[in-house]
């Protein structure tokens, strides 16, 4: 007894410029259990594959986003930028601009693009995976006042030292859709956001894992929690980094 591939609508992947726009394919599979050429068995497998990938590391990021931005030097995470105003995800790619390949694998599936103050990312894909290593990512933007988080998947980060640090002109943040459940390190995280009043978030910011969180809030003296829980230099570190609530104070607020 064999199983053979009795027909397909698919056997092949497409290749990067092939790419689905709906980015997710069924394939379906039809297995013919055959012996002595007499069909006993007809088995239908459907798999569906969903395409995403992942954004190179924080530190690679910062820097290019930096240099897309027009740093006449080979810029540092440490490097203060201030013409990024905003950064945007987006699913149209303009003619004629200057990008960069941010992925990880380096394929073109997302792309990094400079106009008018804002980097934009471009991807056809329906989320964006953070890297394991996501420290420094938007690092010492000190004029940004917009970063669109909603499309960022974070389940497998583990690093988000200075994630967000020295982001001086940002007033709120939307993390509603952050999961933290891997993240061991996020010293610094927000540190030197001196604009920084709402931060929304989920139960899905979860800091159990986190064993250095030392300097988390240092410097954020304009955060207010959804309850009314103001900023306090005796809880900079990962104590209050959960939803406010009468009964556990915090510095972030519920988004609903």
């Amino acid at each position: 007894m064999s199983l053979e591939v009795a027909s397909s609508s698919l056997l092949s992947l497409p290749s990067n410029s092939q790419i689905p726009a709906s980015t997710e394919t069924t394939y379906t599979i039809i297995l013919t259990n055959n012996t002595s050429s007499t069909i006993t068995d007809q088995r239908l497998l459907t798999f569906t594959f969903d395409y995403f990938d992942t954004l190179e590391s924080g530190s690679q990021f910062n820097k290019d986003i930096k240099t897309l931005a027009g740093d006449s030097n080979p810029p540092t995470t440490a490097t203060e930028n201030t013409s990024i105003k905003a950064i945007k995800v987006v699913n149209t790619l303009p003619n004629n601009v200057q990008t960069i390949d941010v992925s990880a694998s380096k394929n073109g599936w997302i792309k990094a693009y400079f106009d008018n103050g804002t980097i934009y990312l471009y991807t056809i894909l329906p989320k964006i995976i953070l890297n394991k290593s996501s420290n420094y990512l938007f690092n010492a933007l000190t004029k940004v006042i917009e970063i669109d988080t909603k499309n960022f998947d974070t389940s497998k980060v583990t690093n988000m030292i200075y994630m967000f640090s020295g982001c001086s002109s940002l007033t709120s943040l939307d993390l509603s859709k952050f999961d933290t459940s891997k993240v061991t390190n996020m010293y610094g995280m927000f540190e030197g956001c001196s604009k920084l009043k709402t931060i929304y978030a989920s139960n899905k910011f979860n800091t159990s894992q986190v064993s250095d969180s030392n300097y988390m809030f240092s410097y954020c003296t304009s955060l207010v929690g959804g309850n009314g829980t103001t900023y306090n230099s005796s809880y900079t570190d990962k104590t209050y980094a959960r939803i406010d609530s009468s009964s556990t104070p915090g510095y972030f607020t519920s988004k609903s």
